[in-house]
């Protein structure tokens, strides 16, 4: 994405996706407030995780989909560059330290396998490993398969928009077929069932990414004729209708764990609620998009990732020390922004220069 099509915004959504993360898993007040309704809302915050996918199909396409100069070495290092360094690096300490890292996995399966499957994304397809390691980290391996599929996705979708329908669809049957061959016999729950299919892999959360590759899509087609057009207010609205709908409405934990919910998830608050709300930050200048673009929030969301890894390991340590809700958080916040700027973005900008270099090299050769 050109600089003039920053938008700060757009960055700082992820710090309120990250604080909905750790109110959802954290909740700041007991069980019975407003008669447990307070609990049940908050526990809908985990539709967050949906928001960082949609976010990521719409910074992608916005970054990639019209950037022949770009090449596919560029692209593969730019997105190993601003995931992979703090994901193994806060893995790896995970596993140092010990059982917290193996919590989910039978005692019969060695360290050393869960760690591989760790650092390589795979565990993600597997219902006994997909909670191992860092916990939250699960949602990682449906963005790298995202990111592995957008260059063919954009391909296929500029010799015909219909694409970015059948495209998760088909990831969709995909799954369903895959659970269809294998799913209880292979080892530790590869592609166990299709509950597990939907809510843990890209084959049942292609439809949130390919959401914000609509939107990015009607960005640079039609930027001009969308603005004034309210986006902001309707996609809040939706996200909002949403969540209380749920709260009132669900009989489960969480209303996604429900196949109708899922799929009001996947659909109407992936493209009307998230996507359309992040169009509306990208056309208008609201209240919210100054407040999301804030350089505070701007700074708290460019360290979202490091936040998001370490907050289920870090929380309840320092919980014993800080009593109250707020100073854990706090504390979680600073530390992930320094993480932020010592070691993730030090890392990001070495890997890019060194693959430059690499490339450079090749060329004078």
């Amino acid at each position: 994405m050109a600089q003039k099509d920053y938008y700060p915004a757009l960055t700082g959504i992820r710090a309120l996706a990250m604080y909905m993360v750790y109110v959802q898993h954290f909740p700041p007040f007991p069980p019975d407030a407003l008669g447990g309704y307070a609990l049940k809302f908050v526990n809908e915050f985990y539709v967050a995780v949906i928001m960082f996918f949609v976010l990521s199909g719409l910074l992608i396409t916005l970054r990639y989909y019209n950037r022949p100069d770009r090449g596919l070495r560029t692209y593969f290092v730019n997105r190993i560059a601003r995931v992979y360094p703090m994901y193994f690096l806060v893995t790896t300490l995970t596993f140092i330290v010990g059982p917290m890292a193996m919590i989910h996995v039978s005692a019969k399966l060695e360290m050393w396998k869960v760690y591989l499957a760790n650092i390589t994304f795979i565990r993600g397809f597997f219902q006994d490993l997909v909670l191992t390691g860092v916990a939250p980290g699960w949602s990682l391996t449906p963005e790298e398969v995202f990111y592995f599929t957008a260059p063919l996705a954009f391909v296929l979708i500029k010799r015909s928009w219909v694409h970015v329908i059948l495209i998760p669809l088909a990831m969709l049957l995909l799954g369903f077929a895959i659970v269809q061959a294998v799913g209880g016999w292979w080892p530790h729950g590869f592609m166990e069932s299709n509950s597990f299919m939907l809510r843990h892999t890209f084959f049942g959360l292609a439809a949130s990414f390919f959401s914000g590759v609509a939107i990015a899509l009607l960005y640079i087609r039609h930027k001009d004729r969308l603005r004034g057009r309210h986006f902001t207010i309707i996609g809040s609205t939706v996200v909002i209708a949403y969540l209380v709908s749920a709260t009132m409405l669900k009989t489960e934990h969480m209303a996604v764990f429900q196949p109708g919910w899922f799929a009001i998830a996947m659909t109407v608050l992936s493209f009307l609620g998230m996507g359309l709300l992040l169009l509306g930050l990208m056309l208008e200048r609201t209240w919210l998009s100054r407040l999301l673009g804030h350089k505070l929030v701007v700074w708290l969301g460019d360290s979202s990732l490091t936040f998001y890894l370490i907050h289920m390991g870090l929380v309840p340590f320092i919980a014993w020390y800080v009593p109250g809700a707020l100073g854990p958080c706090l504390i979680t916040t600073v530390v992930a922004l320094g993480l932020n700027r010592a070691i993730e973005r030090p890392a990001d900008r070495w890997i890019k220069r060194w693959a430059g270099g690499r490339r450079v090299q090749g060329g004078a050769q």
